[in-house]
């Protein structure tokens, strides 16, 4: 099998089959020269998708981004060409130690208890 072939297939075998993704394929497809670098076994659609997301949040300004096409295709082929250590991608999320809320509660005998409300 090929790359072409092996981009297109995970196309069709994907869950998620939307516009934007779509055009995403077809613009890889019509790549030249870029066959091998679609056999890296380590490249996916759905991690790419996970990449383009995470580089648009960093873009982001109050929750808001827009990329133009030129902007998703540069990065669509950064992702198939660089590794996933070049591209600082995959890296593990630190953990935030959040504190759960706490709830006072004032018994009748005027002693005041505390418990931890989980939601």
């Amino acid at each position: 099998m090929d790359g072409y072939t092996r981009i297109k297939n995970l196309y069709l075998e994907g869950t998620c089959r939307d516009d934007s993704l779509k055009r995403i394929v077809t613009f890889l497809m019509k790549r030249p020269n870029m066959n091998d670098n679609y056999l890296n076994e380590e490249k996916n659609l759905v991690d790419m998708m996970k990449f383009l997301y995470e580089k648009a949040r960093a873009k982001a300004n109050n929750n808001v981004v827009c990329l133009a096409d030129e902007e998703v295709y540069d990065l669509v082929v950064s992702y198939f060409t660089k590794s996933n250590e070049e591209l600082e991608f995959n890296k593990p999320i630190p953990k935030v130690n959040v504190k759960p809320p706490v709830k006072e509660v004032v018994k009748n005998d005027n002693q005041l208890s505390l418990e931890l409300e989980c939601t």
